[in-house]
């Protein structure tokens, strides 16, 4: 009985060596209210395609960049556990759809995504209480980017949905940072993004019996000739728009996140909060935005006038004659890129009584060789 006792006792050891030096097994699926039934725990091993598909592409790139903050330390340390949370919670997410029928409405779909929401607002608000820290413009990026994993709420095509939300989570000079920075890897190009599932949530089919039903009354709602009409209510006057100016409405949100102002010249208005905007070929044409996310630019315009009216992290100025940029009291550090430009403004509300005052941008550079540094050193130019 001894010998038999030990031989179970070995080849228990030998399971539980075997599965430590294998990668951990997944978390089971879990049910709708957030535990583990029997069955699952059993078949924890049977992972959804589209969790499969998520953790070969998401898996390296989590753990360079959990990696990379906790080397850094600081805010960042304390923010990549934070994110680190809200990936777990779209993993959970996203395996939980697999084994789910597609929520009915908009309202149901919402509750399951709620948890995650939170984890969201949760980081925007460690953002927002670390504008002090040197850190801040990484976890300025970071929340802005976050809502990429929203993702799973764009159907057929989430794939642009997400590029537009990473554009506008990244300065305008943050690829060529990266780019000097990074060192040189060997390899070819990272592997393309996978393409989006065909659907989140486990397809469900109607049954014989249940179409059945539905046509039948179909027929005979349609043979009720005139009287069909008559269980429907009427249209009262209050309910016209024509007649009741509170259903009218007035200053609409501005569609998609990246407006592009027209050729035509006038005054363009954009409300609320937009990622970017893009101003292109322009004369004469005057743009006032409340609040920017990431930047506006200006391209191949001429007399152009720009008026921030809340934030304004970057304005890029490209291949433009005439811009004048009026900034706020919240845009005052906004940060100014231009290239092949001329007759350039900026004005800031920093006189008496909070009058503007103008500042012209230098067009016209010096640079100079030193011999001993072996560097270029180019400064604004003080001849006129």
């Amino acid at each position: 009985m001894e010998d038999s006792l030990v031989k179970r006792l070995e080849v228990a050891v030998s399971r539980l060596e075997a599965i430590s030096s294998q990668k951990p097994n997944l978390a089971p699926k879990p049910t709708s209210n957030g535990g583990t039934s029997g069955t699952q725990l059993l078949a924890s091993n049977e992972v959804p395609e589209s969790v499969r598909t998520y953790d070969d592409h998401m898996d390296e790139p989590l753990k360079t960049f959990f990696s990379h903050c906790t080397a850094i330390g600081r805010d960042l340390a304390e923010a990549s556990s934070k994110l680190r949370i809200v990936f777990d919670l779209h993993r959970n997410f996203l395996w939980s759809a697999a084994g789910q029928a597609e929520p009915s409405d908009a309202t149901a779909l919402q509750s399951k995504l709620s948890p995650i929401l939170t984890q969201v607002q949760n980081f925007t608000s460690f953002k927002d209480s670390k504008k002090t820290s040197p850190q801040f413009q990484h976890l300025a990026a970071i929340a802005e980017g976050m809502p990429a994993v929203f993702w799973v709420t764009v159907k057929k095509t989430p794939a642009p949905y997400v590029k537009e939300i990473s554009d506008g989570a990244v300065p305008a000079d943050g690829p060529q940072t990266a780019a000097k920075a990074a060192p040189a890897k060997a390899g070819g190009p990272p592997p393309p993004p996978p393409p989006p599932p065909a659907g989140l949530f486990a397809e469900t089919k109607p049954s014989d019996s249940g179409t059945k039903n539905v046509r039948e009354a179909l027929f005979a709602e349609i043979n009720k000739g005139d009287a069909i009409t008559s269980g429907l209510k009427k249209v009262t006057a209050d309910m016209q728009t024509h007649k009741n100016p509170t259903l009218r409405v007035q200053n609409a949100p501005v569609p998609g996140s990246k407006p592009n102002v027209t050729p035509k010249p006038g005054v363009f208005q954009i409300k609320g909060k937009v990622n970017s905007v893009t101003i292109d070929s322009c004369k004469k044409s005057s743009v006032v935005f409340e609040n920017l996310l990431a930047q506006i630019e200006v391209i191949n315009c001429q007399s152009i006038k720009v008026q921030t009216l809340g934030t304004l992290p970057t304005i890029s100025i490209q291949k433009t004659d005439g811009c004048q940029v009026y900034l706020s009291n919240d845009s005052l550090n906004a940060e100014i890129v231009t290239s092949k430009s001329s007759e350039m403004n900026v004005l800031a509300p920093i006189g008496d009584d909070g009058d503007f005052v103008e500042f012209p941008i230098p067009e016209q550079f010096k640079t100079t060789l030193c011999a001993k540094t072996k560097k270029l050193t180019t400064v604004a130019s003080d001849i006129v």
